[in-house]
């Protein structure tokens, strides 16, 4: 049995991105941030996934942030380029997995969000595209039933849709 590129990039972005949301200071930082209720940790969280990302040298060979690529003219008249907010290059792997990641207390609004980049990347020029792989969104929003982010992601292979409630936090994240 042979697994396609698309599900070794699900299994292996869904089995990091699980482990580091478990770490405790994170899931501590998450609590502190709907306590005190702090909006617009998009950064800090690209930061610090690139921190634990950079710990696991048997797992990710390269990562980088906000690649700026340059649009297509004829899909975008308004922008001339956009950025990729994370690249990771898994070991073994000859080109990086793209991720647009989207922070919103609103489950429906974070993936609108997302989905939004999916039209964005779609819009980046073909000779300038950093991989042959397919883009994926990490959303972090509130808990909500499985059900209601599979709504918004209806036309979506549920397969490779992965929802995880972050223990011990008001938060839970949407993988697509």
């Amino acid at each position: 049995y042979l697994m396609t590129k698309l599900e070794k990039d699900f299994e292996f972005l869904k089995r990091i991105f699980k482990k580091f949301f478990d770490r405790n200071e994170i899931k501590s930082k998450l609590n502190q941030f709907d306590e005190l209720s702090i909006t617009g940790w998009e950064i800090w969280l690209q930061v610090e996934l690139m921190i634990y990302l950079n710990s696991l040298p048997d797992e990710v060979s390269e990562f980088s942030r906000e690649i700026r690529y340059d649009l297509d003219k004829r899909k975008n008249k308004l922008r001339d380029c956009c950025a990729i907010d994370l690249l990771i290059r898994q070991k073994k792997a000859h080109s990086p997995i793209p991720i647009e990641i989207k922070q919103h207390r609103s489950a429906s609004e974070c993936i609108r969000r997302m989905l939004s980049d999916i039209e964005k990347y779609d819009q980046i020029r073909e000779s300038n595209r950093p991989t042959d792989r397919f883009l994926w969104c990490l959303g972090i929003h509130s808990k909500v039933e499985d059900e209601t982010i599979r709504k918004y992601l209806r036309d979506f292979d549920s397969k490779f849709v992965f929802t995880y409630p972050i223990p011990k936090t008001e938060f839970m994240i949407t993988l697509f």
